[in-house]
This record gives C-alpha cells, sequence and structure tokens, in this order.
C-alpha cells in the first residue's frame, strides 16, 4: 500500500505549522557538520548529482555527508568516493510502509544532520517530509508545480527551470548555499583492481592487446522503453567490417536477453557482458572502450564519469536536461516534436513506434563513432 495520499497530506499539514522557514546564515552554512543528500532515482541521475555531493563535501568545513539512495540508485558507484560518508539504501519513500518509513525517519533524526539538500529528481513532498523530520536547520531543495509544494519546507529554496541540466539544476542548491561547484561534470573512480579485472576479463574473450574496444549499451530503465534505438546489431556490424572492431554489449541483469539477441546478431568480435557484470565491473569495462555508443541511460552517464567518450542517442526525452557530460556526440532527429518527454509523467507522443529514433541509421551512428574517436 504504502504512503497514503491522506497520510502525506496530514503530514504536510503538521510538518507547514512546525517548520521554521527563516533562512539560515551564511556562518550557519559553513558551520554544517553533517549533510544528508537525498538522491533516491536511478543510476544516472544518481551520478549527475555527483558535483552536488562533491561540492558540499569539500567547501564546507571537512563536514561528514551521507546519501540516501534507492535500491536501483547504484549506491556501490559511490564506493571510494572520499568525500561521502555513509550510503543509505532505501525503497523509495512513497512505497514504504509505515512501519518501514518510522523507522527510516527515526535512523535519519537519530544522527542529528545540520543540513539536508534534496536532488533535483527527488523534488517531492516526501523527500521534503524527511527533511522536516531529520530536525535538521538547513534543509534546501527547488520549487514544485505540485498541489503540495515542497518548497514551503525549506529554507533554502531554488526555481526550477525547465530547459536547464540536471548537473547544473543540482549545483543551483550548492550556489543557493553560498558554495562555489568545485565541478561541473561528474567524476566516478575506478581502481586498478577493477581495471585489472575489466582487461582479464576482455583477453578471456579473446580480444587481442591493443585492440580497438567500443561498449554499447541498447538498453534502458524498464519503464521506458521509449529510449531505446533498435539497431545497435546493424552499428556492430559495421564497426566490425571497417572498424575491425571488438563491441561490449553492457547492461543489467533484466537486460541480458536483449543484450544477447545483439550479440547473436553481430556475430564475430562482440562480447556479452550485460547480466554477468556488476555495476562497478561494468564501469571499469567501459573504461577500457575507446568510445561507448548508448541510448539515454544511466550507463551513458557512467561512460562520461569514467572519462570514456560518449556517442548519446537521444529520441523523445529532454537532451538539455539529461545530455552526457564530457566528450561526446548527440545523435538525434527532431521531426518537429521532439523533445516530448520534458518533465516526469509527460506522454511520448508515438509510443508504439518512437519516430525520432526510428529515423536514426546505423550509418550516421558509426559516423560519430569515427569522428569521436578521431577527436578523442
Amino acid at each position: 500500500m504504502g504512503w497514503s495520499k491522506a497520510a502525506i497530506y496530514h503530514g504536510y499539514v503538521l510538518a507547514r505549522s512546525k517548520v521554521s522557514k527563516k533562512r539560515p546564515t551564511p556562518e550557519a552554512i559553513k558551520a554544517a557538520k553533517k549533510v544528508l543528500v537525498i538522491a533516491q532515482s536511478g543510476i544516472g541521475n544518481l551520478i549527475l548529482t555527483f558535483p552536488l555531493i562533491e561540492t558540499i563535501a569539500k567547501r564546507l568545513d571537512q563536514p561528514k555527508v551521507d546519501v540516501l539512495v534507492s535500491p536501483r540508485g547504484g549506491a556501490e558507484l559511490l564506493k571510494n568516493l572520499d568525500h561521502v560518508n555513509e550510503v543509505f539504501v532505501s525503497d523509495f519513500l512513497k512505497r514504504l510502509e509505515k512501519k518501514e518509513r518510522l523507522e527510516l525517519f527515526e535512523k535519519v533524526a537519530s544522527r542529528g544532520y545540520d543540513m539536508v539538500v534534496t536532488s533535483f529528481i527527488c523534488n517531492d513532498i516526501e523527500s521534503a517530509l524527511l527533511a522536516v523530520h531529520s530536525k535538521a536547520q538547513i534543509r534546501a531543495g527547488h520549487t514544485s508545480p505540485a498541489r503540495l509544494s515542497p518548497e514551503k519546507l525549506y529554507n533554502i529554496v531554488v526555481e526550477r527551470q525547465l530547459g536547464r541540466h540536471e548537473i547544473q539544476l543540482n549545483l543551483d542548491l550548492a550556489r543557493a548555499l553560498g558554495l562555489e561547484p568545485v565541478t561541473e561534470e561528474p567524476r566516478l573512480v575506478v581502481t586498478e583492481d577493477e581495471l585489472g579485472w575489466a582487461r582479464g576479463f576482455l583477453k578471456a574473450q579473446g580480444v587481442p592487446d591493443g585492440a580497438l574496444v567500443v561498449g554499447f549499451h541498447p538498453g534502458c530503465y524498464k519503464d521506458m522503453l521509449y529510449k531505446r534505438w533498435t539497431k545497435f546489431d546493424e552499428l556492430g556490424k559495421l564497426l566490425v567490417k571497417e572498424l575491425d572492431a571488438w563491441v561490449v554489449v553492457t547492461g543489467g541483469p533484466d537486460e541480458k536477453e536483449l543484450a544477447e539477441a545483439v550479440v547473436s546478431e553481430i556475430g564475430k568480435n562482440a562480447i556479452l557482458a550485460a547480466g554477468k557484470t556488476n555495476l562497478r565491473q561494468s564501469a571499469a569495462l567501459i573504461k577500457c572502450c575507446k568510445a561507448f555508443v548508448s541510448n539515454d541511460s544511466g550507463l551513458m552517464h557512467m561512460a562520461g564519469a569514467v572519462g570514456t567518450p560518449v556517442v548519446g542517442i537521444f529520441g523523445p526525452t529532454d537532451l538539455r536536461r539529461t545530455g552526457p557530460a564530457g566528450k561526446h556526440v548527440i545523435v538525434r532527429h527532431d521531426p518537429g516534436c521532439a523533445p516530448c518527454y520534458v518533465r516526469p509523467g509527460d506522454k511520448i507522443g508515438c509510443p508504439d513506434k518512437i519516430k525520432c529514433l526510428e529515423a536514426i541509421t546505423p550509418e550516421e551512428v558509426l559516423s560519430a563513432v569515427k569522428g569521436l574517436m578521431e577527436r578523442a
């Protein structure tokens, strides 16, 4: 059942009657020692929160920065980031039963946070209520068009701007706190041991030393199938034929069947990694690639974060908000209606056959890959 609308409304009214809207002073912000960043989202959205987390950790005076993520949010990607203190994993707040919710609230309140910052993608009333229950004196979040406005529970409020990249939307929170961004690009640390594993994996698959390796991610989150370009197999054949490339097809366990089909169609020089690797191993494999071709997905952002040049294939989603960071080329067609998915919950204009994706040819993507590698 989760968190009922009636319970949320009751909690909101109660919180609004008690919460202080007084803006904290710059001195109070700089003195914050314990900070919670709410980043419950998908893998890509979490990665786009990295510059915010790093800025808070490095601009304040040696704070302890904790991060709250969802089960599908890639908690292991925060490993080896020395500016992250602790990571909590919880299902999305609205899905929690009352007992689970109260346990999380008590856990957060017991930590004695001075500051709670809600990332852009988590800008909902449930996250705002968690910020209030933390008892933190500094609470930062964005405005919202929702009937129950989360910003009424924050005392540092940032204007939500459509058409702005999600990295910048998150960093707007840091700027509102008076913290100059340390970086505007996500950075994911891959260890030498992890790279050694990836090189061993490729060698075991027959990839010779010095071979051109190109990574693919033909999938995306299971509820967002409108992001999937369907011609990765044709592209793979062209890469093998024209560049003698090796193609590593990545993805999660639920994308294994899709990846197997792509590998089978490509045939020679195609390697299945989807379903065989965890997220950190996937990151290491992607770092070994000369280029990474992907739909708008978490692994696309992972590639940018490890420094691998990205060819991003975009259809109905908003390139302005979720385009890749770092070295990249975007391949997209705009039939005059894209993007039609700008806000979460938007209805896709052509859900059966996505015209803007269908129009993209393997030859176009191949040309983008060649150009990107020449400039890298």
